[in-house]
């Protein structure tokens, strides 16, 4: 039996989402595939398989991340799929739990590269948001639509990225409080 759910997270809430994506898990709804804003779950085994997400610093068809697909793959851990960069895993819980980030600086490097992403994308919305709006002031075509539809963009956006700041200030506070 299988279903799909469509659901809505931010990229800064990539932590909720994998915690809901192993809840699925845990009630014997395992993660069989993804797509933009969706999932597709097969049954199985409550808890048979732990899920884990990560970001890729480049495209999934880039040769270093083919390489690492495929190291991950010798190991054991399957790729279920991606959207963009986000590459969804799954792995048999044989004992252990399956972490990809084993340490603090792959964690920070994962949190890095969301942050760069979510920057870009931002200050591009942000840029086109005002200058959209400032032509369509100066008696230009009406772009103004266009324009706050770039604002909104932006400022959810903005919001995203300053979680993810917080979050990462956060781990950074306590990774110096047990030094």
């Amino acid at each position: 039996m299988t279903k799909t759910i469509r659901k809505t997270f931010g990229v800064y809430e990539y932590d909720k989402e994998e915690i809901w994506l192993n809840e699925m898990a845990e009630q014997g709804w395992t993660l069989c595939g993804v797509g933009f804003l969706t999932y597709h779950f097969e049954q199985s085994e409550p808890g048979e398989y732990q899920i884990r997400m990560q970001l890729l610093e480049k495209s999934v068809h880039h040769e270093e991340s083919r390489k690492y697909l495929s190291f991950l793959e010798d190991t054991g851990i399957e790729k279920i799929g991606h959207v963009l960069r986000w590459v969804y895993f799954r792995k048999k819980r044989t004992g252990g739990d399956f972490e990809l980030f084993t340490d603090r600086k792959s964690i920070f490097r994962q949190m890095n590269e969301i942050i760069a992403t979510l920057t870009i994308i931002f200050v591009m919305n942000l840029t086109m948001g005002i200058s959209s709006i400032s032509v369509m002031i100066r008696g230009g075509h009406p772009g103004m639509v266009v324009g706050y539809f770039n604002l909104a963009a932006a400022a959810i956006l903005g919001w995203g990225l300053w979680k993810m700041l917080r979050k990462k200030r956060k781990l950074q506070q306590d990774d110096d409080l047990f030094e």
